[in-house]
């Protein structure tokens, strides 16, 4: 398929941070498209969506790949090339310690498409239902997940989608607050230097007081959410260790299953030949009974015994006439319960002889 490439709309939007971090690559003939967003939160987050953009577009320009043609090969050791950068400004100099950033990316490539994408950056596809003038409607047809502690969350079932959007958001928030009262603070202390009275001396005083109880309540609610954080970490490192048992008893269950599937394998087949040297010997009508009657019994049983003056296949009782013709072997009689045909132990005793 055929992809048509129109011009591409950028739109970006600073929220309640002091700056932007959203930074963005697009190349001139439009084969690669790159969104990064510095983490909030951690330092110099616009560093480092910088450096990762400006990483794969260079490793794009200068090594595309051989005929445009794709690869996943490609593409991971391009996102290498771009984290390699980035952890060396990670290391020097000491002031650009800890930063980090989410990356998304897509490259046209002349056999179709790939995308890669880390942390809570998303990557949609949206298509039109129908078109007609001036009516249509649209869906998302691929949404990326995010590689997010959230979204392990939601991959449980622990938490809604909506319990999600809100989570997400929480610490990040809770962060900014904290930067805008300690600004606040600051503002008050500076006005607390030129008071012309008492009252406004007190008003600020409280003023900051209130401020700096925001701020630890802030801090608080930080600590709650690491808390859950690490505590679920700790269930995710506990399931996985778990699996991995249940994966090495499972690999030996296989082992085992296939030896005795090869203990038995020769057996099957001299069984289903005699099943099938049997079939010859029986009348046609009679053998498209006793197939019906078998495919419909859940144990796969069309001839059963009489244990008790019972069923061997339903355990219902059969009445005395019945077990009659069935030791004179005069006719076929079945249950009349569960449709088994039923047949006298002496046959059984013959049979397993």
């Amino acid at each position: 398929m055929k992809i048509t490439l129109e011009q591409p709309l950028f739109f970006q939007g600073q929220g309640r941070r002091e700056y932007q971090e959203d930074r963005y690559k697009i190349s001139e003939s439009g084969r690669y498209f790159i969104v990064c967003d510095g983490m909030g939160g951690h330092q110099d987050g616009d560093i480092a969506a910088q450096t990762v953009c400006n990483a794969l577009a260079t490793y794009f320009d200068v090594k595309p790949p051989e005929n445009y043609v794709i690869t996943t090969e490609y593409f991971d050791k391009a996102v290498m090339f771009a984290y390699d950068e980035l952890d060396k400004n990670d290391r020097n100099p000491l002031s650009l310690k800890g930063m980090g950033t989410t990356m998304t990316c897509v490259y046209f490539g002349d056999n179709g498409a790939l995308i890669a994408h880390t942390g809570d950056s998303r990557i949609y596809q949206i298509r039109a239902k129908y078109y007609m003038p001036y009516n249509y409607k649209t869906s998302v047809v691929l949404e990326t997940k995010d590689h997010s502690l959230v979204q392990r969350l939601v991959d449980k079932g622990e938490i809604t989608k909506e319990e999600a959007k809100k989570h997400q958001t929480d610490v990040t928030n809770y962060k900014i607050k904290i930067k805008e009262t300690e600004a606040l603070v600051k503002k008050y202390e500076e006005q607390q230097n030129n008071v012309r009275n008492n009252r406004e001396y007190d008003s600020l005083t409280k003023e900051i007081e209130y401020q700096n109880l925001d701020i630890q309540l802030s801090e608080k609610r930080i600590r709650e959410a690491t808390a859950r954080e690490e505590e679920v970490n700790v269930k995710i490192e506990q399931a996985q260790a778990r699996l991995a048992e249940l994966n090495t008893v499972l690999t030996e269950k296989k082992e085992e299953l296939h030896s005795l599937v090869e203990g038995t394998e020769k057996e099957e087949e001299q069984l289903l030949q005699r099943s099938a040297d049997c079939e010859k010997l029986v009348e046609d009508r009679l053998l498209v009974a006793y197939k019906r009657i078998r495919k419909n019994a859940r144990n796969g049983l069309a001839v059963v015994g009489i244990f008790d003056e019972a069923c061997g296949g339903c355990f219902n009782r059969i009445p005395p006439q019945h077990q009659l013709d069935i030791c004179t072997h005069k006719k076929i009689i079945v249950c009349e319960y569960c449709g088994r045909i039923l047949v006298d132990k002496g046959i059984i005793a013959q049979y397993n002889e």
